[in-house]
């Protein structure tokens, strides 16, 4: 039993040796290789993590609306399925105005009119027209500072108020722009309202007629002196 346990020893340290001088190879090898490295320049990490490609979670930061909206949908923005408006480039701004009070039972092409810079277009904003565009230019208005301006049913007829007082009877098809008599045609022949009292009515015809923008509807609005009034 003596020389059988003293022969198990035996091997026992002949493998730890074999294992031990591995080990020791192991680290040289591992010395050896950091010696090569430059003095100060540290060896590049290596990342083992796959690449992440451009996708809902990685998209660059939305730059308008429409890519606000697909980043909340999680789509990236190269396959936005949002319709596009052709042409409206340099029309459809903040500073340009839409009617949509056109009798959409009577027009079969136009959904609405936009007035911009000046000019009157004709716009449909679920189907291209005649142009291939959803936008196209029917003319260009006596001036750029409008006051106030409504076309009845897909533009063909209506009128136009500018700053300066002057007033324009407008038709789209053919477009034309007819001057208006002032003294028989005013934007306002009398406006009044009440006072703070609530009781006592007060004229204020000429706010209203040197308004800066009058926009009827219920309640009319007129934007004068940097404010907003309204008529009920």
């Amino acid at each position: 039993m003596r020389r059988k346990y003293f022969y198990s020893s035996k091997r026992l340290n002949y493998h730890f040796l074999h294992r031990l001088s591995a080990i020791f190879l192991l680290i040289s090898m591992t010395l050896c290789g950091c010696a090569k490295e430059p003095a100060g320049e540290p060896s590049e990490a290596v990342s083992t993590e796959p690449e992440t490609s451009q996708s809902e979670t990685t998209q660059a930061d939305p730059i308008n609306l429409e890519q606000v909206l697909l980043k909340e949908r999680g789509i990236p923005y190269d396959q936005s399925d949002y319709k596009k408006f052709l042409g409206g480039e340099n029309i459809i701004h903040e500073y340009a105005e839409i009617d949509c009070n056109l009798d959409h039972g009577y027009s079969k092409t136009v959904n609405d009119l936009v007035v911009a810079d000046g000019k009157l277009y004709q716009a449909n904003f679920n189907s291209v027209l005649a142009n291939g565009k959803n936008i196209q230019e029917v003319g260009t208005l006596p001036g750029k500072n409008i006051r106030y301006w409504r076309l009845t049913y897909d533009g063909e007829m209506g009128e136009i108020y500018l700053n300066d007082g002057s007033s324009y009877k407008v038709s789209s098809s053919p477009f034309t722009a007819s001057p208006m008599d002032k003294a028989q045609f005013p934007l306002f022949r009398k406006v009044y309202r009440y006072a703070s009292d609530g009781k006592t009515l007060e004229d204020h015809t000429a706010e209203y007629l040197n308004a800066d923008k009058v926009y009827f509807g219920d309640p009319m609005i007129a934007v004068a002196g940097g404010k907003v009034i309204k008529i009920k």
